[in-house]
């Protein structure tokens, strides 16, 4: 298969995609070419890390995330707990 070819059949793709489909290949296609010097970082990371990245991606893909302010809240929390105790 030709360049010219794979194009018009990523471009066909593309065009059939909804929108939300279609910003999440923009996103990918965003962080891939960003990172295309740095392929070799996830290496880089701990087996822990890596573990907690791919959880954490897990997490968001099943609409798990918890905001911002309640993660404060408990932090709080469990501050005032430990400083009381």
């Amino acid at each position: 298969m030709t360049t010219a070819e794979l194009k018009l059949n990523l471009f066909r793709q593309i065009d059939n995609m909804d929108e939300s489909h279609l910003e999440e290949l923009f996103g990918i296609m965003s962080n891939y070419i960003a990172s295309r010097n740095d392929l070799d970082e996830w290496s880089f990371l701990s087996e822990q890390q890596q573990e907690a990245i791919l959880s954490a991606i897990e997490e968001a893909e099943a609409n798990k995330l918890v905001p911002h302010e309640t993660v404060i809240e408990e932090a709080q929390k469990k501050l005032a707990n430990a400083l009381q105790g």
